[in-house]
């Protein structure tokens, strides 16, 4: 008798080690409203280039964000289960996003992300004519060192998600305008000296280039001849007055 009961503790023993250890089961404790998770993950770029500092975005049920190490190592705590997409960015070659799904309490690698990298355009436009283009504001707030576009919503009111661990918070204000690059819209920055500057242009070769104007369905061009972008590369453009 007594051989049996020993042998009935040992097995009972056994299986709370296996389910203290959460092997294959899941955590009644911990709610799915609450963020227990975790990923972390590599930007490789492809050719190499300096990735400290790129922009990790988790957009989803929240929006979460960090920055990558000198050697583009990153990782976002207490996440909450989901799907999301992860976006990583850095002006003006880095640009890319993939959907990923976070279950509970759960710590994922995503491993090496390579990353192909984009090209960009710089257009000087004579002061005579910068009065006659299109202009936008973007509001630009930067949480704890990291920009964050914040999001309108029907009432035309600007808001951002904070958590509070976030307290290091600063606004700035990006003057923008619309650059056309073979019919496909781009945001562009309106720099000093009249300088035009247009992020994350796929490599390749393109034959019209235009500037969006106050007036209606007008456009200014900005070249005259096909020019080629390179990957990594920022080509310059100087617009006659």
């Amino acid at each position: 008798m007594t051989y049996y009961r020993c042998l009935y503790i040992s097995i009972i023993s056994i299986f709370a080690i296996i389910y203290i250890s959460g092997c294959g089961f899941d955590d009644p404790y911990v709610p799915d409203s609450v963020g227990s998770s975790t990923i972390s993950g590599k930007i490789i770029p492809e050719p190499s280039t300096d990735v400290n500092m790129s922009e990790v975005i988790l957009r989803g049920k929240e929006s979460v964000s960090t920055v990558s190490d000198i050697n583009g190592k990153f990782k976002i705590d207490n996440i909450i289960p989901g799907n999301y997409v992860v976006q990583i960015q850095k002006s003006p070659y880095i640009q890319t996003d993939f959907p990923i799904n976070v279950s509970k309490d759960t710590k994922e690698e995503l491993g090496e992300i390579k990353v192909k990298l984009l090209g960009a355009i710089s257009a000087t436009i004579p002061t005579n004519k910068l009065g006659t283009l299109y202009g936008e504001f973007e509001i630009v707030v930067y949480v704890n060192g990291v920009p964050r576009v914040p999001e309108k919503n029907s009432d035309g009111e600007f808001m951002i998600d904070l958590r509070t661990t976030e307290t290091d918070i600063n606004i700035r204000t990006v003057t923008k305008t619309i650059v056309y690059i073979d019919g496909t819209p781009y945001s562009a920055k309106v720099l000093d000296d009249g300088e035009i500057f247009v992020e994350f242009v796929p490599p390749g070769i393109y034959s019209n280039v235009s500037i969006k104007l106050n007036t209606p369905n007008a456009t200014l061009p900005v070249i005259s001849v096909p020019i080629e972008v390179k990957s990594g590369e920022i080509r310059s453009i100087t617009l006659e007055s």
